[in-house]
C-alpha cells in the first residue's frame, strides 16, 4: 500500500503527501485512488445511515514530483500488481 508523509506546516486535518513505492503497478495505483475515493464518498454520505461521527479521512496530495519509495513488494499478488519495469529487474526467484 502507499505511504503517506505529513507536510511540515501543520493544518487541521492534517495533509499528506502520497509516496508510491516502486514495486506498483499503474493499475494497482488507479485502484488505491479509486478505493480512497470511494471511502470518503461513503465517510460523508453513508447508504444505510447517518453521516460518520469521528475524524474525517485523510487529505491526501497527489502531486507529479510525488517521491518513489523502494517498498516491501507484497509476494502473491497477481502479477498486474507489480510494475513490469520493477518486475523485470528482479531475480527470478523473487518473481515467483
Amino acid at each position: 500500500m502507499s505511504n503517506d508523509e505529513t507536510d511540515d506546516v501543520k493544518s487541521h486535518p492534517p495533509v499528506f503527501r502520497v509516496v508510491h513505492s516502486e514495486w506498483h503497478s499503474r493499475e494497482l495505483k488507479e485502484l488505491f485512488h479509486s478505493l480512497d475515493a470511494e471511502y470518503r464518498d461513503n465517510w460523508r454520505t453513508p447508504p444505510d445511515r447517518r453521516a460518520t461521527p469521528g475524524n474525517p479521512p485523510r487529505v491526501r496530495i497527489l502531486n507529479e514530483r510525488c517521491r518513489s519509495e523502494r517498498g516491501a513488494p507484497r509476494p502473491g499478488l497477481p502479477q498486474n500488481c507489480y510494475d513490469a519495469k520493477w518486475l523485470a529487474s528482479q531475480t527470478v526467484k523473487a518473481r515467483e
